[in-house]
């Protein structure tokens, strides 16, 4: 038998500030148990970065352009390949 299980739904501002109010340890078991991860921008702690950007990995980055008069280009988007 399973034992007890807890829901967690909010967010904090920042790692940094979930790791003051849990701790190292609790803060990485909330983020390792985390079924969606969201970064919402406006954090500058490299250590983090890195990690959601290893999350990540690499990917391709669809480029796009508008411009006025002209007729649109035929054709698949152009994609830019973009490292981890």
């Amino acid at each position: 038998m399973a034992g007890p299980s807890r829901q967690r739904s909010g967010s904090d501002d920042s790692h940094h500030q979930g790791e003051e109010v849990w701790g190292v340890k609790g803060m990485e078991k909330l983020w390792s148990a985390a079924n969606v991860k969201i970064y919402g921008g406006g954090v500058d702690d490299d250590k983090f970065l890195r990690r959601i950007s290893d999350l990540i990995g690499p990917y391709e980055q669809i480029v796009t352009s508008e411009s006025s008069g002209e007729a649109p280009a035929s054709g698949p988007a152009p994609c830019r390949k973009r490292p981890s």
